[in-house]
């Protein structure tokens, strides 16, 4: 069950206008924002990548990426592809539109200080199985920081990555089925972290010892509901022997227009207009 979000004070429900008390991000680096993408829209992207998934479950990873367009990415590891090579590309502009157009978009403008660009190579439509149902190679995300991306932890001199490792950037982040509970969900580490890790301070054991019982949450999800978190937040997929359904979500990242960061200057990026 998700814990009690007066607990971590990250969840919020958007007012109905949305032009009052505007969202931002909470001292965690985090929000949840309930109901603010149409279900109708989420219910045609969820039966979109169900199609997807199912045309391509039975083949080799190799013969998947082969039939991609060109530039389009598949992570068999995390069952993942690119959200241009699952969604015709109205869908896609649908989906960044629907985010332009909520409350979520004040709390993205207010996160980076300025005007938000997408980038579309790291925009991912991604399937989280239940146990038992594991494809070949699929395996669920372990603790990280999305703000860890392109980072070569390899070529750091010592245990500790340099302080400017962590990328200035927001996730956004759609379930497009309820999950949390018997699918497939996220766990988070409700605590402010502004610097990049190193690997070894990751390790589950590792992050208990350190953070309070009461600081790691996994807040129940449905579709429509919309979780934003800064790059250093900690998190993982979140997943029980128990459940028995698979996830599909998609997430998107965000920066600001002006400041692009080098290690993310070869990729496609989209205002959002």
């Amino acid at each position: 069950m998700d814990q009690p979000a007066s607990s971590h004070g990250i969840l919020m429900q958007p007012s109905t206008d949305g032009s009052s008390s505007l969202p931002s991000l909470h001292e965690e680096g985090m929000a949840l924002l309930r109901q603010t993408l149409d279900r109708e829209l989420i219910r045609h992207c969820e039966e979109a990548a169900d199609r997807f998934y199912q045309k391509t479950k039975s083949q080799r990873p190799e013969v998947i990426q082969q039939s991609l367009p060109t530039g389009q990415k598949y992570v068999p590891t995390a069952s993942s592809f690119t959200l241009e090579a699952v969604f015709e590309p109205e869908d896609c502009r649908r989906i960044l539109r629907a985010i332009a157009t909520s409350p979520a978009r004040h709390v993205i403008e207010r996160a980076l200080a300025g005007p938000p660009m997408c980038d579309l190579d790291q925009a991912w439509v991604r399937r989280q199985y239940a146990p038992g149902r594991y494809p070949p190679l699929h395996a669920p995300h372990a603790w990280h920081q999305d703000g860890a991306l392109h980072h070569d932890f390899k070529a750091e001199a010592s245990t500790v990555p340099d302080e400017n490792g962590l990328l200035p950037m927001l996730t956004c982040w759609l379930p497009l089925v309820p999950c949390g509970d018997d699918a497939p969900g996220l766990e988070f580490v409700a605590v402010p972290i502004d610097n990049l890790l190193p690997p070894n301070a990751l390790p589950d054991q590792s992050l208990r010892a350190t953070h309070a019982s009461e600081k790691f949450w996994k807040p129940l999800m449905q579709p429509g509901d919309v979780v934003l978190f800064r790059s250093g937040v900690i998190h993982r997929t979140h997943v029980t022997p128990a459940m028995q359904s698979d996830r599909t979500s998609i997430e998107l990242r965000f920066v600001a227009a002006n400041q692009v960061p080098p290690r993310l200057a070869h990729d496609r990026f989209i205002p959002l207009d």
